[in-house]
């Protein structure tokens, strides 16, 4: 009778088929707060474990005011970590919002589960005001932050340029001025460099008051 009765062996799904469907997509926050605290260094060594452990096809977008790169995912995992590798970071402040918006194109139409990993530092002023609905698009979010404690206001050795001018000051030359401040309770010692055209053009050694 069993046999009469044809039976057969039957799967919920095909796991090749499945794990062929999965996207990842790694967003990496170059703002330059995560200068700081470790924060660079800490967001590659999370990407990094990512890839190793991701199911389906990875991707990669690097951000800070503007979209710094995207690879889509399937661009291979040794192209990946070399590009993390060598990631610095962006001198202008950061618009998280750009990150949201452009997130969605860079997953395939084909993948059946999306997910978005963003790595930040989560800066408040970044932040605040970004906003959409990514669960509409089929996208699960996974936030993980660096740089030290989840009560940003709390971090040591918080430095910061709050202003920076430059006027000309006859044939040939520029005359800088910037204003530094100093957010601990401390007295600070740091190094202030100027930069232009990608190189460092002088080194300052500054002596900040609380």
């Amino acid at each position: 009778s069993a046999l009469l009765a044809d039976p057969y062996w039957k799967n919920d799904s095909n796991p090749v088929v499945m794990e062929q469907g999965k996207e990842t997509l790694i967003a990496i926050d170059l703002t330059p707060s995560m200068a700081g605290w470790n924060g660079l260094a800490e967001a590659k060594e999370i990407a990094l474990s990512l890839i190793d452990e991701a199911k389906g096809k990875v991707g990669l977008v690097a951000f800070g005011q503007n979209i710094i790169g995207e690879w889509k995912p399937g661009v291979g995992e040794a192209k990946l970590k070399e590009v993390i590798e060598g990631l610095g970071f962006d001198w202008k402040r950061g618009n998280a919002q750009i990150l949201l918006d452009r997130a969605p194109a860079l997953f395939s139409p084909a993948a059946t589960e999306k997910t978005l990993v963003v790595i930040s530092d989560f800066q408040q002023s970044d932040w605040q005001s970004a906003y959409r609905d990514l669960q509409r698009s089929g996208i699960t979010i996974d936030l993980r932050r660096v740089g030290g404690s989840t009560d940003q206001s709390k971090r040591s050795n918080n430095l910061s340029v709050v202003e920076s001018r430059a006027v000309p000051a006859g044939p040939g030359k520029v005359r800088i001025w910037t204003i530094v401040r100093n957010w601990d309770e401390e007295s600070k010692k740091s190094t202030l460099a100027l930069t232009a055209g990608g190189e460092v053009r002088q080194r300052v050694e500054i002596n900040l008051p609380p």
